[in-house]
């Protein structure tokens, strides 16, 4: 049982990415981070800060708040770049530690202190690199060459350390405790009550026992009930819309512990437990949860992820399986497409099942379809937690499309230290 990541475990994470750094021809790697709750898993990966203040605009002296970078050279020491003084020096894996409210000049000192104003450096996060810092950098250092380098850290992400697994299923039972109080708030809809349920008052319910249970931060909860379940986001998250008894309810939680990011949707039905669903609603419910179920039985680890044929250890046919976090998980595929992707043992992956399983049933229209999660270990055996409890919610809740049904967890946007897919848990990107 693990409460964090091991420093010992982020610095050996570093001097593997400086061994590599020779064979891919680069002088230095530069890990991009920005705040908590957005994109910050590759930083978390490898230094375990989280930026606690938001992205702001670059004005005057302050210029990249809400972002960190670590700077791992070939040779020497590594360096975490902050935009103020605001962090836990306990908790960060760096050898030296320097802040400023600007950051570009930061940098660029940096990397003329230490030679490297004209290196071939690597650069992890180019999509979240402010294009004012870029052009910062490209004034004062014309020889700087930074090359995108996005795949020496995300591909040991894929690899999750006993340590991340264990924070990940404590992840995903925060999600699901969450998850159990907005279902029993939605149990009372129309028994009696003085006022009536509304969206609102079910997120407060989810989000409150999250925190309790331990959560770093719920981003939100969303509830949306009635013809607004069909629909995958809406603004805002809840609304004070009465939920009327028999209504159908999704509802997805979205946080965050010990930086690993759960995201979880579930689908209900409003009222007590003698509620049920339309024919039709149960109709989709069913061909949801057999694709679903099918999808994450039969993929074992070392299976090849790939082809149509139910029946075969192939996914089933029509319900399409990508991996939710292309960054974190490999390149973006779907079974219908033939294409493959090996699980390695400890690489943890999504399987969702897609719309083509619900269309053969003649009945979706639109919507996400269901989603189930599995995390292969080494051994080739899979974490299937919350598998039973998963099925039982299923049958009692009534998940519809739009329904995650697996509630293991892997860290990014959340997945690396913030990690967590749908229907599982993930490394804040």
């Amino acid at each position: 049982m693990y409460d964090a990541i091991p420093l010992d475990e982020i610095r050996a994470r570093q001097e593997a990415i400086r061994a590599s750094l020779g064979q891919r021809g680069l002088d230095a790697i530069l890990v991009v981070g920005r705040s908590f709750y957005d994109r910050v898993g590759d930083l978390a990966y490898v230094s375990n800060h989280f930026p606690p203040f938001p992205a702001t605009v670059f004005a005057g002296g302050q210029r990249g708040l809400g972002h960190a970078l670590l700077l791992i050279p070939a040779s020497g020491p590594s360096a975490l770049l902050l935009d103020g003084w605001a962090y836990r020096r306990e908790m960060v894996a760096a050898d030296e530690v320097e802040a400023s409210p600007d950051l570009p000049a930061l940098l660029v000192a940096v990397l003329k202190r230490r030679g490297l104003g004209g290196a071939r450096v690597g650069l992890v996060g180019e999509d979240i690199l402010p294009l004012a810092m870029a052009r910062a950098l490209g004034d004062a250092l014309p020889a700087l060459e930074l090359r995108r380098a996005d795949e020496v850290v995300r591909a040991m992400r894929r690899i999750k350390s006993p340590a991340e697994q264990s924070l990940l299923r404590r992840a995903a039972d925060i999600a699901g405790a969450g998850l159990d109080a907005a279902v029993g708030a939605l149990r009372g809809a129309g028994a009696g009550q003085a006022e009536q349920l509304t969206e609102r008052a079910v997120c407060a319910e989810g989000i409150a026992r999250a925190m309790r249970e331990g959560a770093d931060f719920v981003r939100y909860l969303r509830v949306h009930a009635g013809s607004w379940s069909a629909v995958g986001s809406r603004w805002p998250q809840a609304t004070e819309r009465p939920i009327a008894p028999g209504e159908v309810v999704t509802l997805d939680i979205i946080g965050a512990y010990q930086g690993y990011q759960f995201d979880v949707l579930r689908t209900t039905v409003a009222g007590p437990p003698d509620v049920r669903p339309a024919p039709a609603h149960r109709r989709l419910l069913e061909a949801v949860l057999e694709a679903a179920r099918r999808a994450v039985g039969s993929v074992p680890a070392r299976h090849a992820v790939q082809g149509r044929g139910a029946g075969r250890q192939r996914l089933p046919g029509g319900a399409g399986v990508r991996p939710v976090r292309p960054h974190v998980h490999g390149p973006r595929h779907r079974a219908r497409d033939g294409g493959g992707a090996v699980l390695d043992s400890g690489r943890s992956d999504a399987a969702r099942a897609g719309h083509g399983a619900l269309r053969r049933a003649g009945r979706l229209r639109a919507g996400w379809a269901g989603g189930a999660r599995r995390t292969a270990r080494s051994g080739g055996g899979v974490d299937r937690r919350g598998g039973a409890r998963d099925r039982r919610r299923a049958r009692g809740s009534h998940p519809l499309p739009g329904a995650a049904l697996g509630v293991s967890a892997t860290p990014d946007g959340w997945a690396g230290p913030h990690e967590a897919c749908s229907g599982s848990a993930k490394l804040v990107e």
